[in-house]
C-alpha cells in the first residue's frame, strides 16, 4: 500500500531512528523547563503569600480618606479615582482609662463594601448583628485592660465627635461584645499619625443601624480601591480632597501603593520587589544557560547526521524543507517535553509552600504557566535554529564528501615522524579541527567554576550558626517616640510598665527580662568645645547659625531659625547657660555592670548610680576627622578609633568631661502640642519654634562617676543599646538611678532570653503572651528574634538553594556539550574508526584518543576557571578586609565537582567508543 510522505512522517520516523540521542535531549529540555517554571512560580507564589500577608495586616484599600465631610463621593467614581468605594461612620472614641485621648481608638460602622476592603476579619466569635454589639480588634480589647472575652458585657467612655470637636462631655455606653477582629490598628497607625476621631482609622465595627449619641454628627472616613495606576490617582485623590476642603494635616493615607501622604513606607514591597526581581535573574540565567545547551545538543546531533542532509538535498530537498524536517523534530520535542517540564515543576513548588507552612500560598498563575509554555516552546526552536540554518545551507556534495572536513585538514600543518603517539595524534588533530566548538565547552566550564566557587565563599558565613545569633530572644518596644533638641514630649504618655515586664518574667521558660528607658535631658554648661560640635554638625546645629559648608540655602535659613529659635527658649525657660540637649539612658544594673571594659577613666559604682549620685558619660579619648569624596560631594566623617593609615584633618581630644566634675541636667517637658486638634505640633505655621507656656522644666544635680569609650577591642558599645544611638555626650544610669532622680519614665523596650531555644509549642505560648501584653499599649510591638534568626537563616538556606540549582544546571549542561561533542566526532568519525582498526589500531588506543581531547577540554576550562576564581575570591576576601588563608578560598569544591565532571564524561565515552567497536571493521567503514 502507498504512503505519502510528509514533513511529519520523515521527522518521526527520524525521532523513531534515534530514540536514544533524541532521549537525552528531551531529558535536557525538560530539566531546562522545570528549572525556569519552578523559579518563575516560587517568585509568583511569594509574591502573593506576601500580598496576602500585607492585606492581612492593613487591608485591601489602596487609599483612607478621613473625614469625609461632605464631599460627593459618587464623583470618586465617576471621575476615575477609585474603582470601589466604602465608608465607615466613626460614632465615637474610646478613651480605654476614661480620660487620656492618647492611648484610644474609634469605634465605626461600616458598610459591607468597607467591612470587604478593609479586611474587618474575626478570629473569634461574629460580626455585630444588631444595636448594642460590637466587634473589636485584639490589640484594642487588650487596651481596655479587662480582661473581658466574647458575650461579656463592656463599659465604654466614648468622646462622641459633634461636627466641630467633641462633645464636652464624654459618655459611657454599655455593649456586649460578639467578636474580636484581627488587628489593623497598630499597624496602620505605622503607615501614618492617626487623630483621635477626625483623622483616625476605626478599630471597633458597630451594627449597620448603631445610632450616634444625641447631639453628635457621624464622621464618615472612605475606603477606596484605585481605578488606575498608583500615581494617577494619587495626583486625583489629592486634587479631590483639595477642591471639597477635606486637605489637612492628616487628610488621608495611602496604604497599598508603596508610598504615602506622610513620606516613604515600606512594609513588605521593598521585599516583594526584591524577591521578585532575583528570581526573575535567576530565570534569565537559566534560560540563557538551557538555550546553550539546546543549541549545542542539537549542533552535535546536525554535525553527525550531515551526510543526511546532503543525501536529502542531492535527492531534491530544498534548504526550506530541510529546515522544515527538521524544525518539525524540534517542535515535536518541545511540545513533549514542555507538559512534563511544567507539571513537575508546578509538583515541586507545591511541595515547597506545604513545608514551609501556613503562611505561604500555593496559587498556580495560569498566566506564568502559558508563559512559560510559550516561551519553552519559542526557546527551543531559537535554539534549534541557529544550527539549523548553517546545517541547511551546506551544499550535497560537501555534505556528502565532507569537503569543510577536507578543507580543515589541507589548511593544517603535519610534521613528519619516524615515531609517534597515536592516541595523542589522532587527539591533537581533532582539536585541531573542533578548535572554534571547543570555545563554547570551554567557557561554559569556566563560568561554571567561578559560580561553584562564589556559592562555596558564600556558604561558610550563611551556614555559620553565629550568623543567626541575637542577644536576646524576644524584644518588646514602643515605636513613634518624638526625638526634639528642645524638650521632652510624651512625657507622661502610656508606655512598658513595671507590671509588663512582671507579666513576662511570669512567663514559662523566660529566663530574664532587662529593661531600657530612654528620654532627651539637656547638660547645663558654661562652655562648649569643638569636641562636642566636630563630629556631629546637625546633631546641635541650635547652637550656631554659622553657615556649614555642605548646607544648602534652605537649610542654612533652618539653621538660623533653630539659633534664633535656642536664645529664645534660653530667655522664656530661664537657663543662663548654654545646654546641650542629649539621650540619658536607663539600664537595668545586669547590663551597666558589662560596660566594663568600655571604662576609660573611673569605674561604674552601681550604689552610687542606683542612688542617683552618679551618671556614666560618653566620651572618648579622641576622635578624627577625615574627608570623604563622592562624586561632586564633599563630607566629612568621625572616626573613633584612630586609625595610621588615615590622614586626618583634626584630630579632637576630650576636653569636656572628667570624672568627678559635677554636672547640672535640665528635663524640659510639655504635653501641650499633643492637645493640639490637628496632632502634635514643633513648629509655628511660619516655620519659627513653638515654645509652649505649659512647661515643666526640673534641674538635677549629678556628677561623672566614669567615662565611657564607644569601641573596647572587638566589642561595640552599640550591640549594648537598642533604639537609641550612643553619641558623645550621652548619659547613661541604672533604671534605679532614673528613678531616684525622679525621672519617673516608662521602659522603652524590654529584652526577653529563654532558657533554651523553644519548641513550636512554646513558641506559640510565649508570641501570643508577648503580643496580648504589647497590645495593652498603643506603639508597642514586639520582635521575635527567634523568628527573625529563622527567617534569615531560611532565607540563606533559599538563596544557597537557588544558586545551588543555577551552578548544577551550568554543570549539567557542561556535561551535556562535552557528551554531545565527543559523541557527535564519534558517531562521525565512524568510517575513520574503521579505517585506523584496519592498519592495526587497538581498542585502547582509539579510547585514548578520545581520552585525551576530554582532557584537552576540562585542562583550559579548569584552568581558566581556577585562576579567575582564586583572583575573584581573593578580591573579595582582600576587600571586605578577612584574612585570605587556603581554608577560606574555595579549592577542593570546584576542583570535586570538575572530578565527578571527567568521570561522567569519560564513562560517556567509553560506552560511545566500545559500542562502536562492536561491530566489525567493515561495518565500521560502510557506515550501515
Amino acid at each position: 500500500m502507498k504512503q505519502n510522505v510528509t514533513i511529519n512522517s520523515i521527522a518521526i520516523g527520524n525521532i523513531r531512528g534515534r530514540r536514544r540521542q533524541y532521549s537525552l535531549l528531551i531529558i535536557g529540555i525538560v530539566l531546562a523547563i522545570y528549572f525556569v517554571a519552578t523559579t518563575l512560580l516560587f517568585a509568583s507564589t511569594m509574591f502573593t503569600s506576601l500580598r496576602e500577608r500585607h492585606y492581612h495586616r492593613f487591608g485591601e484599600q489602596d487609599a483612607i480618606m478621613f473625614n469625609s465631610k461632605d464631599a460627593p463621593l459618587d464623583e470618586l467614581i465617576l471621575t476615575g479615582i477609585f474603582s470601589e468605594y466604602g465608608i465607615a461612620k466613626i460614632h465615637g472614641y474610646v478613651l480605654p482609662d476614661g480620660k487620656s485621648q492618647n492611648h484610644g481608638f474609634s469605634v465605626a460602622v461600616f458598610d459591607d463594601s468597607a467591612l470587604a476592603l478593609a479586611r474587618k476579619d474575626t478570629i473569634e466569635g461574629r460580626l455585630p448583628e444588631k444595636a448594642g454589639e460590637i466587634a473589636l480588634e485584639q490589640s484594642t480589647l487588650a487596651r481596655l485592660r479587662t480582661g473581658a472575652v466574647v458575650d461579656d458585657t463592656i463599659t465604654l467612655t466614648l468622646l462622641v465627635p459633634d461636627g466641630r470637636g467633641f462633645m464636652d462631655l464624654p459618655v459611657q455606653k454599655e455593649y456586649t461584645l460578639v467578636g474580636v477582629l484581627n488587628d489593623k490598628l497598630i499597624h496602620l497607625e505605622r503607615r501614618g499619625p492617626s487623630a483621635p476621631a477626625y483623622n483616625d482609622y476605626p478599630a471597633g465595627v458597630l451594627f449597620a443601624e448603631e445610632q450616634i449619641t444625641a447631639g453628635g454628627k457621624e464622621i464618615i472616613n472612605v475606603y477606596g480601591r484605585y481605578a488606575q495606576d498608583a500615581r494617577t490617582s494619587f495626583d486625583r485623590l489629592t486634587s479631590f480632597m483639595k477642591e471639597h476642603g477635606i486637605m489637612n494635616d492628616y487628610g488621608w493615607a495611602a496604604i497599598n501603593t508603596g508610598f504615602s501622604f506622610f513620606g516613604s513606607v515600606n512594609d513588605g514591597t521593598d521585599s516583594i520587589l526584591a524577591t521578585s526581581l532575583f528570581f526573575i535573574v535567576i530565570a534569565l540565567v537559566l534560560v540563557l544557560a538551557a538555550c546553550l545547551g539546546i543549541i549545542n545538543a542539537f549542533s552535535a546531533n546536525l554535525e553527525s547526521r550531515k551526510r543526511q542532509i546532503g543525501l536529502l538535498r542531492a535527492v531534491g530537498a530544498t534548504r526550506k524543507q530541510i529546515r522544515d524536517v527538521f524544525g518539525r523534530e524540534t517542535l515535536i520535542l518541545a511540545v513533549i517535553s514542555i507538559p512534563l517540564g511544567l507539571l513537575l515543576a508546578l509538583l515541586t513548588v507545591w511541595g515547597i509552600t506545604e513545608v514551609m507552612g501556613p503562611s505561604y500560598i500555593f496559587r498556580p498563575n495560569v498566566l506564568i504557566i502559558l508563559a512559560v509554555a510559550a516561551a519553552g516552546v519559542l526557546c527551543v526552536m531559537l535554539a534549534a535554529s541557529i544550527p539549523l540554518r548553517k546545517a541547511a545551507k551546506i551544499p550535497p556534495m560537501q555534505a556528502i564528501r565532507d569537503v569543510d572536513l577536507a578543507r580543515k585538514v589541507k589548511r593544517s600543518k603535519v610534521k613528519s615522524k619516524d615515531f609517534f603517539d597515536v592516541p595523542r595524534l589522532i587527539a591533537q588533530r581533532n582539536l585541531t579541527l573542533y578548535k572554534n566548538r571547543q570555545l563554547s565547552i570551554t567557557a561554559m566550564l569556566v563560568v561554571s567554576i567561578v559560580l561553584m566557587s562564589l556559592l562555596a565563599l558564600a556558604a561558610k558565613p550563611l551556614l555559620s550558626p553565629v550568623s543567626w545569633h541575637f542577644d536576646w530572644d524576644y524584644t518588646l518596644y514602643q515605636q513613634g517616640k518624638m526625638i526634639d533638641w528642645l524638650m521632652e514630649f510624651d512625657y507622661y504618655s502610656p508606655g512598658i510598665t513595671e507590671q509588663d515586664k512582671a507579666d513576662i518574667a511570669a512567663l514559662a521558660g523566660v529566663k530574664s527580662v532587662t529593661g531600657y528607658k530612654n528620654m532627651s535631658i539637656k547638660i547645663l554648661t558654661d562652655k562648649i568645645t569643638p569636641y562636642m560640635l566636630a563630629h556631629d554638625s546637625w546633631r546641635f546645629e541650635y547652637l550656631s547659625p554659622e553657615p556649614h559648608p555642605s548646607d544648602h540655602p534652605d537649610m542654612q535659613r533652618g539653621r538660623e531659625m533653630a539659633h534664633k529659635s535656642y536664645l529664645e527658649s534660653k530667655a522664656k525657660y530661664g537657663y543662663e547657660q548654654d545646654y546641650l540637649t542629649v539621650d540619658f539612658t536607663g539600664i537595668d544594673a545586669e547590663v551597666v555592670e558589662r560596660l566594663s571594659p568600655f571604662v576609660s577613666a573611673g569605674r561604674i559604682d552601681l550604689e552610687k548610680l542606683a542612688a542617683g549620685e552618679e551618671v556614666l558619660v560618653i566620651a572618648p579619648a579622641e576622635y578624627g576627622i577625615y574627608e570623604m569624596e563622592s562624586g561632586d560631594d564633599t563630607w566629612f566623617n568621625a572616626d573613633f578609633k584612630l586609625n595610621s593609615n588615615i590622614e586626618y584633618t583634626n584630630v579632637y581630644q576630650n576636653d569636656m568631661f572628667k570624672v568627678g566634675d559635677p554636672l547640672t541636667v535640665s528635663l524640659l517637658y510639655s504635653e501641650g502640642p499633643l492637645d493640639h486638634p490637628d496632632g502634635p505640633r514643633m513648629y509655628n505655621y511660619d516655620g519659627s519654634r513653638l515654645l509652649p507656656d505649659d512647661v515643666t522644666r526640673e534641674d538635677r544635680k549629678v556628677t561623672i562617676g566614669a567615662i565611657l569609650e564607644l569601641s573596647a577591642g572587638e566589642k561595640n558599645l552599640y550591640s549594648y543599646f537598642f533604639n537609641s544611638h550612643p553619641e558623645v555626650g550621652n548619659l547613661v544610669t541604672t533604671t534605679a538611678g532614673l528613678q531616684a532622680l525622679g525621672f519617673n519614665r516608662p521602659y522603652h523596650s524590654l529584652h526577653i532570653t529563654l532558657y533554651e531555644s523553644p519548641d513550636s509549642e512554646m513558641e506559640e505560648y510565649l508570641d501570643a503572651n508577648l503580643a496580648h501584653i504589647a497590645a495593652r499599649t498603643r506603639g508597642v510591638d514586639v520582635r521575635s528574634n527567634i523568628a527573625l534568626a529563622r527567617e534569615n537563616r531560611d532565607m540563606g538556606y533559599g538563596l544557597l538553594i537557588a544558586a545551588g540549582t543555577v551552578v548544577i544546571l551550568f554543570f549539567a549542561i557542561c556535561v551535556s556539550m562535552v557528551n554531545n561533542a565527543l559523541s557527535a566526532r564519534i558517531r562521525a568519525g565512524k568510517r575513520e574508526i574503521g579505517a585506523i582498526r584496519a592498519v592495526g589500531a587497538s581498542e585502547r588506543e582509539i579510547l585514548h584518543s578520545y581520552l585525551w581531547q576530554l582532557v584537552s577540554m576540562f585542562a583550559w576550562g579548569t584552568g581558566i576557571g581556577m585562576t579567575i576564581q582564586l583572583a575573584l575570591a581573593r578580591w573579595l576576601l582582600i576587600k571586605d578586609k578577612q584574612v585570605v588563608t587556603i581554608a577560606t578560598i574555595p579549592l577542593w569544591q570546584p576542583l570535586m565537582f570538575v572530578a565527578i565532571l571527567f568521570g561522567i564524561c569519560y564513562l560517556n565515552v567509553r560506552m560511545k567508543v566500545t559500542g562502536i567497536l562492536k561491530d566489525s571493521i567493515v561495518e565500521n567503514i560502510r557506515e550501515l
